[in-house]
Parts: structure tokens; C-alpha cells; sequence
């Protein structure tokens, strides 16, 4: 096995194997998690809804169903478990061949016109566990029919509830998983001509041998005068319950600021997730006035071209650090934004 990042990476046909960062780095945290919970009220925070609502026309459900079989069958991330191994210290995934227990499947007749109780329904799929990693259980399908009558067909107002945990699919795998569901519904079958591409395992096996030397560095540097036990003093208290639950703050931005901030983006040559995170760093000081600040985000982590059309879970953690100057300003700050 290669070390070197610019080796070609070949199909390994193993069927068991360590796990990748990002399966680690979920499976630890949802056991630390999970060891939090003090009761089955508590939220569970894995499950991923991607709701759809038909339009217009007819959906058969049994070709429906037919399709997402074919999916799962072709990417094997869906008949992978996780275990850990406490011989080897380490965690281990294994696909569990010719399973026939992919996923779960749950169809409800409700009042497809009464919001309140559709929402209801699909934010019980949000904080419900139906999941189980030593399984290999990551994916579940919901279907809320209205008319009783029709057993067969998803007619106009119906909706699709398809949920995930994150240990199978990122948010770059969304976009894949929902090309490849369309694919197979539209032609009953997809292109399994790719015994030589890869495999999600085959790039967990890869990304253990690349040397991480210069990474480890990079961050012990970045890190090395940091005080750990710091913490921002928001003006409000935001202490959470426990761990497994959260909040989140949305707000739309109008139609004239949004012309505004295109205009500036045009202008100093800059991406908009670079104005987004200084606009962020400069909210959170005028918040706390604390100049050293740190903002968690995630990057995709797909180094290889040959990963592009793996759904799996890729995406890792990156932390953006920086030592703000109060007295400069937004234009000065943003061009030492990286």
C-alpha cells in the first residue's frame, strides 16, 4: 500500500477492514453522546430528513422501493457495520454480504393537507433512533400517504421522507445518493460496470497510510499558545440541557443586502464563504469582545478524484482560527482571511 497520496489507488476486494477517520470521529462521539442521554426523551441528533412532496402525477411505490434496493445494493457503505476491536485497539468495518435487510420501510396514511401533523411526523424521524451501526442499519424510508384507497401509488400532496445517519452519507454524498435513486427509478437498473473503481473501504485502507506528519505539525503549531479552558463570554446564557441537544438561528437576508454582497464579492475577487466567515468573526467580537476566536467548520476531504463518486462519509472537521486586531478594518481583515 501506497504513503504517497499521488500513487494510484487501486480496487482492494476486501470485504473488512479499519474504519475511516470520519467513521471514527462519528462513532466516538455518538457513543460519548449516547453515554450522556439520561432518558429516551432526550434527542437523538444523527438522523438526516430529506423531504420530497409529489407535485404532480403518480408514483408506483413498488418501483419506488425497487430503486432504493438497487442503491443500497450497489454502494456497499449501506451493508457496512462498525465494531470495534479490541484486540487491534481500533475500529473495524465489515459489509455484510448479500444482506436482504437493508433498510427500514414505514408507510403512514395521514392528513397529508394538516402541516402541523406531517411536521410532527417528520421531526419524530429527526430525533428518533432507528439506526444501529453494528448492524450496518443507516437508512430508512417514510412515505405519508393521504388517499387510503390507493395502496400502490403516491398521488399529488403525498410526501417522501428518506432518512440517514450520518456515518453513510455527507452532504456531497446527498447530491449522489439522490442522482443514483433518480437513475434507478427512471431505468430500473444502475451502471455496476466499475470492478475497478473504488470502494469506500479501499479508501479507508489508503487514507491510514498517508502520512500525516506535516498535517500534525500544521495544527500543533497553530494551537501551541492556545489556553483550551477558554471559553467565549456570551452575553446570555446558552447552557444546554445536555449534550445531544442543540439550536440553531436562521434568518433571511433581502433582496437588496444580498445585491450588496455580490457586488463586494465582484469587487475584491473574493468566495462568499470567505465573507461569511470574517462577517462571523467580526459578529462574534463585537458579541464578547474577545479577540482569539475559533469557528468550527467542515471540509469535504475528497483528495482524489477517484473518490468523486463514492457516497460515503468524507467530510472532517477543520478548525479556523484567528487573532482579530480590533482596530482594523472589514476590507484590512478579510484579505488575511484563508
Amino acid at each position: 500500500m501506497t504513503k504517497e497520496t499521488n500513487d494510484e489507488w487501486k480496487r482492494l476486494n476486501i470485504w473488512k477492514g479499519k474504519c475511516s477517520y470520519s467513521q471514527e470521529r462519528i462513532w466516538i462521539d455518538e457513543q460519548i453522546r449516547e453515554s450522556l442521554i439520561k432518558n429516551s426523551e432526550d434527542l437523538y441528533n444523527y438522523n438526516s430528513v430529506i423531504v420530497y412532496q409529489i407535485e404532480d402525477g403518480i408514483l408506483p411505490i413498488k418501483r419506488f422501493r425497487q430503486s432504493i434496493k438497487i442503491l443500497l445494493d450497489k454502494h456497499e457503505i449501506f451493508q457496512t457495520s462498525l465494531d470495534y476491536n479490541a484486540d487491534e485497539h481500533s475500529l473495524q468495518q465489515t459489509i455484510n454480504q448479500n444482506s436482504n435487510d437493508l433498510y427500514s420501510y414505514e408507510l403512514t396514511y395521514v392528513d397529508v393537507n394538516d402541516i402541523e401533523k406531517v411536521n410532527n411526523i417528520i421531526y419524530n424521524e429527526q430525533i428518533s433512533k432507528y439506526f444501529d451501526l453494528n448492524k450496518g442499519k443507516m437508512f430508512r424510508c417514510h412515505l405519508l400517504k393521504g388517499n387510503a384507497q390507493d395502496k400502490n401509488h403516491l398521488i399529488k400532496n403525498d410526501y417522501i421522507l428518506l432518512i440517514y445517519h450520518h456515518s453513510g452519507i455527507d452532504q456531497y454524498s446527498k447530491y449522489l445518493f439522490i442522482k443514483e435513486l433518480t437513475n434507478g427509478y427512471l431505468n430500473g437498473k444502475l451502471n455496476n460496470d466499475d470492478k475497478y473503481d473504488l470502494k469506500y473501504i479501499d479508501y479507508s485502507q489508503y487514507e491510514h497510510e498517508i502520512d500525516l506528519t506535516n498535517c500534525e505539525e500544521f495544527w500543533q503549531d497553530l494551537f501551541s499558545d492556545y489556553n483550551f479552558n477558554h471559553r467565549l463570554k456570551i452575553p446570555y446564557d446558552n447552557k444546554l440541557d445536555n449534550i445531544s441537544t442543540g439550536s440553531y438561528y436562521s434568518f433571511d437576508i433581502d433582496k437588496s443586502l444580498t445585491r450588496q454582497i455580490f457586488r463586494y464579492k465582484n469587487k475584491i475577487n473574493i468566495n462568499l464563504f470567505r465573507i461569511f466567515l470574517t462577517t462571523f468573526y467580526v459578529y462574534l467580537f463585537k458579541l464578547t469582545q474577545d479577540t482569539d476566536i475559533s469557528i468550527t467548520g467542515f471540509t469535504p476531504n475528497r483528495i482524489r478524484n477517484e473518490l468523486n463518486h463514492i457516497i460515503g462519509p468524507f467530510e472532517n472537521l477543520i478548525i479556523y482560527r484567528h487573532e482579530l486586531d480590533p482596530h482594523q478594518s472589514f476590507n484590512e481583515l478579510i484579505k488575511k482571511i484563508d
